[in-house]
C-alpha cells in the first residue's frame, strides 16, 4: 500500500505520495495499528529543501 498525505492538517495538500507500507503491527487493546513505511525520498541525500510558510490571513 502507498501512504499519501490526507490534507486534514491543512498544512500539506492531500494526495502527496509519502512512502510504501512494508509492515503492519496490531496494538493489543487498541483500535489503532502501527505501520512501518519505506519513504520515497532518502532524506539523508537531500541537497535542497523548499520551506513554505502559511500566510496568516487573520491579522
Amino acid at each position: 500500500d502507498i501512504i499519501v498525505t490526507s490534507g486534514f492538517d491543512q498544512i500539506y495538500p492531500s494526495g502527496i505520495p509519502v512512502g510504501t507500507v512494508y509492515d503492519i503491527k496490531n496494538i493489543s487493546h487498541s483500535v489503532f495499528a502501527e505501520s512501518d513505511v519505506i519513504p520515497f525520498e532518502n532524506f539523508a541525500e537531500l541537497k535542497e529543501v523548499l520551506v513554505l510558510l502559511k500566510e496568516n490571513l487573520g491579522d
